[in-house]
């Protein structure tokens, strides 16, 4: 009796073993078919195994979904999210299909997945959202897509402020032209103007500057432009804030005025850009 039970375990185990096996065997067949695009596969498989573990990762901690969207397949793309793919999963680099379609530039993955949910704001383990990347890339419609979505970062850095820190100036006056707020401010109170006079963005500084651009506006310490322009040593960029306006009088919040910070700095030849602006000790 003994001896029956095992041999009825042990044939209970070897089914299950291989129903496993085979649930893997099309969780890489899933996964290869995603990664060559081929949609036929891909409709099969989902259609004849709808308990198949569509969010399984490989060793990367890729999804199908995360692979599809790096190659552009759009088809495959649809199958995975109409089967339940979830579109913010996160490999170990914490990239998520939208970051991943952001990278390779590829619009119209970046449109479908916006569509599914994709979560705009979340960070990769570099610490970069979509919105930086395609920034930092200068894909011009992917940018303009986030922000219709509403992308911002965790300081509520914009696109407009990223690309003034940047000096990406074609895109600065798109954005201008589509009618993004000039003088938004971030976490800190710093517009897009802060974020270009303080890494010396003199073209971009003066595209703001044109387009109507507050030049005395205050952040949450009280920096102006100026101010900040002045601690970071950007001697074109004062000349250029001087001669649109810059008010050399305001003090921060620590009561150091452009002056103060020049001389404290040794930086003289600011100092003399300031007095002859008509800056007081």
């Amino acid at each position: 009796m003994k001896f029956r039970f095992a041999q009825y375990l042990l044939i209970v185990v070897t089914i299950l073993l291989a129903a496993g096996c085979a649930i893997d065997s099309e969780v890489l067949r899933l996964r290869r078919a995603a990664i060559d695009g081929e949609i036929d596969i891909v409709n099969r498989i989902l259609a004849e195994h709808g308990d198949i573990d569509i969010n399984a990762k490989d060793k990367e901690g890729n999804t199908a979904l995360m692979h599809t969207a790096s190659n552009g397949k759009i088809k495959t793309v649809k199958a995975l999210l109409g089967a339940g793919a979830d579109v913010n999963a996160k490999n170990k680099r914490r990239d998520t299909a939208l970051i991943i379609a952001v990278w390779h530039g590829h619009v119209n993955i970046v449109v479908l997945v916006i569509n599914a949910g994709a979560d705009i704001s979340i960070k990769n383990k570099d610490g970069n959202t979509a919105l930086k990347i395609a920034t930092d890339n200068n894909y011009e419609k992917i940018v303009s897509l986030l922000i219709a979505a509403g992308a911002v970062d965790k300081l509520g850095r914009t696109a407009l402020m990223f690309a003034a820190q940047y000096d990406y100036g074609i895109t600065v006056k798109r954005l201008l032209n589509e009618g993004v707020d000039i003088n938004a401010k971030d976490k800190n109170g710093n517009t897009a103007l802060m974020h270009a006079t303080s890494n010396g963005k003199d073209s971009t500084t003066k595209i703001l500057l044109d387009a109507g651009a507050d030049v005395n506006e205050k952040n949450k310490k009280r920096n102006t432009a100026l101010l900040l322009a002045v601690w970071y040593g950007r001697i074109d960029t004062v000349e250029v804030l001087l001669k649109n306006g810059a008010d050399v009088s305001v003090k921060n919040k620590r009561g150091w005025s452009a002056l103060k910070i020049a001389e404290t700095n040794s930086q003289n030849k600011i100092a003399r850009m300031l007095l002859k602006a008509g800056a007081e000790r």
